[in-house]
């Protein structure tokens, strides 16, 4: 037994308490467990018995996966959270080996695993090696899988951006900046090379049916996470994503992701006229 206590955060979308009951079931989670469901017919907090646990339901009408998860984090009063998405699902023993790796590194203030892609075309590298890793390992992964200390996100004031993420004119990215603010504070994050849990990873074409909006967000959030630099770090992205938006023209694509630049730009601008 353990005296370390773990609130899974889970978010979904327009999901009925049958729907939401079934993909804890499939997710193989036990313990605490917390459900932001958005864009609900009703606005409403329900708890529900599953086995020998509970599950809170908290029913939203509002939509933004960044808004969902700061609100279920409110409801959280656990040691450790994590974010969790609804196509991920735990391996066998997982809890063993996550308690293991939680009590050998307590003092830590966040702790990552390693999940493996169940969809061959979409496939999740691996962090082969346990140890300290930075940014520039991380940056191509979101914050699932990874075990933080509640009360470390709460005092240093670590939120997603609501303005970030599906849901919103900027569509994706939430994740990448909160481990950057993430690790402007703490340098480095513990990773275990344990695989842990299984993502199904289904199909997704929405960066290919808007290219320009795709474009763009990555302007506006590499501007946020390397100034400068952004416009080094894009040109290298788009080259790497050539088969993104494929009708659309590279030069296209480089118009798009300045106007992102440009709008971050302007956006931080207008923050600190606010903040003087």
């Amino acid at each position: 037994m353990t005296n370390i206590s773990i609130d899974f955060l889970v978010t979904c979308v327009n999901k009925t308490e049958q729907e939401i009951i079934s993909i804890i079931k499939k997710s193989n989670l036990k313990g605490n467990i917390i459900v932001g469901n958005q864009k609900a017919d009703n606005e409403n907090i329900i708890t529900k018995k599953f086995q020998d646990f509970s599950i809170k339901i908290i029913n939203q009408k509002t939509i933004g996966t960044s808004r969902n998860r700061n609100k279920i984090l409110s409801y959280s009063t656990a040691e450790y959270v994590t974010f969790w998405d609804d196509d991920s699902i735990m391996r066998e023993n997982w809890e063993n080996e996550l308690f293991s790796v939680l009590n050998c590194h307590r003092n830590e203030n966040a702790i990552r695993f390693n999940n493996v892609s169940l969809n061959k075309k979409r496939k999740i590298k691996i962090i082969k090696k346990s140890g300290y890793v930075t940014y520039r390992k991380l940056r191509s992964f979101g914050v699932c899988g990874i075990f933080f200390k509640r009360q470390f996100l709460i005092d240093n004031n670590l939120f997603f951006n609501e303005n970030i993420g599906p849901g919103t004119k900027i569509n994706h990215g939430e994740d990448s900046l909160l481990l950057h603010e993430y690790l402007k504070i703490c340098k480095k994050i513990y990773h275990s090379n344990i695989i842990l849990f299984d993502i199904q990873q289904n199909d997704s074409c929405w960066f290919n049916d808007n290219p320009e909006e795709y474009f763009f967000s990555q302007g506006y959030n590499y501007h946020i996470l390397y100034g400068n630099k952004a416009y080094v770090f894009g040109l290298y992205h788009i080259i790497k994503h050539i088969n993104i938006g494929k009708n659309l023209s590279f030069f296209s694509k480089i118009r798009c992701f300045k106007k992102g630049v440009m709008i971050s730009k302007q956006e931080s601008k207008n923050d600190l006229h606010k903040q003087k």
